[in-house]
């Protein structure tokens, strides 16, 4: 199965080739295909083009070096971006570990266009914009991205994220609500889990909980891809839309906007709501939230069906509430509080 390493390295292939001078007819055919195939492709293509128009900051400078040639890793020299007149023991930190990389990749690479990319793509990665949040258990966090986009991190949630000149990439894992801020040529993607979710100017909540993901989208479209760069996107979502994916396919629900908002994004308001829901389901939902946990270890218990609005962070209400409302008592037992038929 093709990886986000294979993608790159075919990317970085196709774009020496290209530029190699040999390029024919067929090659086109066949690169427009691979490019059209995935969202995927088409990230890490626009990657290496942009990586290459920043290598001339970390150039190979030798006067009898034919053109073509790549200078002994010895014989490389400081271009004007690094202040030629310093050692690499002056350089700052950052810069020395740049010119560090140089020389790694240099003894392997062959080609020097790949070997051009493959420098130019270390500096890329260590001069991109890379931020990183998370909350704890019980918190909620709204932080502004400086691209203008608002994300609010639910319970236990951790994001990472890099704004590039091509695209503003997020990595969850946790739940998230996001307010993206309009960009057409920066695509907005949140990886999580096996899906990628890809949007533009939109407002929706990404969820990832085991091998399952679920979307919610109260403005906009978005995408839903695989990540292995599947040929097909899984959805294309909607405002009202409720995508749950799983390793066995994914199920689109749509719903009232106004439903999906009451159904899936209290948390923001920090509470949580339950519609004829089976106990068992309810205490999951209210331990992602607190250091405290329930159990429920009678099936009969767990199947019990109970409706309302709880506040988050506020388990003794919740039990007050449920132990006056059905035939169950709560008890603490080894660190647990358990409920059990009264």
């Amino acid at each position: 199965m093709e990886n986000a390493r294979t993608t790159e390295a075919t990317a970085a292939a196709w774009f020496a080739k290209r530029d190699s001078g040999m390029w024919e007819p067929q090659d086109q055919a066949e690169f427009d295909a691979w490019l059209g195939s995935s969202l995927a492709h088409r990230l890490a293509f626009i990657r290496v083009e942009t990586v290459w128009k920043q290598a001339h900051r970390l150039k190979a400078l030798r006067a009898s070096t034919r053109g073509g040639q790549v200078p002994p890793v010895g014989e490389w020299q400081f271009s004007p971006f690094f202040e030629s007149k310093l050692t690499p023991g002056d350089l700052p930190l950052q810069k020395r570990f740049a010119v560090s990389i140089l020389g790694t990749w240099a003894r392997g690479v062959a080609a020097g266009l790949f070997l051009a990319v493959v420098v130019a793509g270390s500096w890329y990665m260590i001069s991109s914009r890379s931020l990183a949040y998370r909350t704890a258990v019980g918190g909620t966090e709204t932080v502004p991205l400086p691209d203008g986009s608002v994300v609010t991190l639910n319970t236990n949630t951790e994001i990472r994220v890099a704004l590039t000149r091509t695209a503003r990439i997020v990595s969850l894992d946790g739940e998230a609500f996001f307010e993206v801020a309009k960009d057409p040529v920066r695509p907005f993607v949140v990886d999580v889990g096996n899906e990628r979710v890809t949007a533009v100017g939109t407002k929706f909540s990404v969820r990832r909980e085991d091998e399952s993901v679920r979307v919610a989208v109260t403005e906009g479209h978005v995408l839903m891809e695989a990540k292995g760069g599947a040929a097909q996107p899984l959805a294309r979502l909607a405002p009202g839309d409720v995508a749950s994916a799983d390793p066995g396919g994914v199920l689109v629900r749509q719903k009232p906007v106004a439903q999906v908002e009451a159904e899936y994004l209290t948390w923001r308001q920090g509470y949580i709501s339950f519609r004829d829901t089976p106990l068992g389901d309810v205490v999951k939902e209210l331990n992602r939230y607190n250091v405290r946990k329930i159990r429920v270890s009678d099936p009969a218990v767990a199947a019990i069906r109970i409706g309302g609005e709880f506040r988050v962070a506020n388990v003794d209400a919740f039990l007050r509430l449920i132990q006056q409302g059905v035939p169950v008592r709560a008890s603490e037992q080894d660190g647990f509080i358990v409920l059990q038929h009264d």
